[in-house]
């Protein structure tokens, strides 16, 4: 599927809009958190993106909650310790202020992200923390807006042209293939799905064209892999 004329254009606050009250919790937590994953500079302290992960996992059934809190602590730690630098810098003009004021930025977002999902300022303070860290070229640009637009195609495909999915697509196969992505997230098997559909009689061009984009972005929450398998 082609980038909609529309979303090239789309500034972050109406696709904000759109993920604020016409997603699911699931869809809109999956998109943010894969968004934040866009920026590893910000968020490149390891204990993020195992909190990051663990919320998909999570949301998948694949992680216990008591697992998934565990993550969470040390992020905690993460924002508390940089909460109290900056106490310290307030007190004694001591510490790397900045350092301090970037890193809990980052572990407060993903502890968000990571327990609420799509909030909304979420990409305002995406933002804030992405040029806090020098990413995007200066704070009249953008990075957010570049890095969504594919992100939301991958997720949400066109909101304006829905497809219709026609059961008898839903061959053995095709759920089995479906399934397969879904839990390893192994999306090398894109095409091999796109051929099972278009032998069960799809012709939809939508589908069969994302699943063969060789160059497209493909994470866990494809609107393909979630429409044949029901997941909203």
């Amino acid at each position: 599927m082609e980038m909609p004329e529309w979303l090239e254009s789309a500034a972050p606050s109406q696709l904000g809009v759109f993920l604020g009250k016409q997603t699911s919790p699931r869809k809109s937590g999956l998109f943010i958190r894969h968004l934040c994953r866009c920026f590893p500079k910000v968020f490149h302290d390891p204990r993020n993106q195992t909190a990051l992960d663990s919320a998909d996992r999570y949301e998948a059934g694949e992680v216990s909650e008591a697992d998934f809190l565990a993550t969470l602590r040390p992020v905690e730690e993460i924002a508390a310790q940089s909460q109290a630098g900056l106490a310290e810098w307030t007190l004694n003009r001591t510490g790397d202020v900045d350092r301090h004021r970037r890193v809990g930025m980052a572990a407060r977002i993903t502890r968000e992200v990571a327990t609420t999902g799509f909030y909304p300022d979420a990409l305002m303070d995406l933002r804030r923390a992405v040029l806090e860290h020098g990413v995007g070229g200066g704070p009249r640009k953008n990075p957010i807006a570049r890095a969504m637009r594919p992100l939301f195609l991958e997720h949400f495909g066109n909101p304006e042209q829905p497809v219709a999915l026609d059961p008898s697509w839903l061959t053995d196969t095709a759920l089995s293939l479906a399934r397969h992505i879904y839990e390893s997230r192994d999306f090398s098997v894109m095409p091999i799905l796109a051929d099972a559909m278009q032998d069960a009689g799809c012709d939809n061009d939508d589908i069969l064209n994302h699943c063969r984009e060789a160059n497209g972005v493909h994470v866990r929450g494809c609107w393909v892999v979630d429409l044949v398998l029901g997941k909203c």
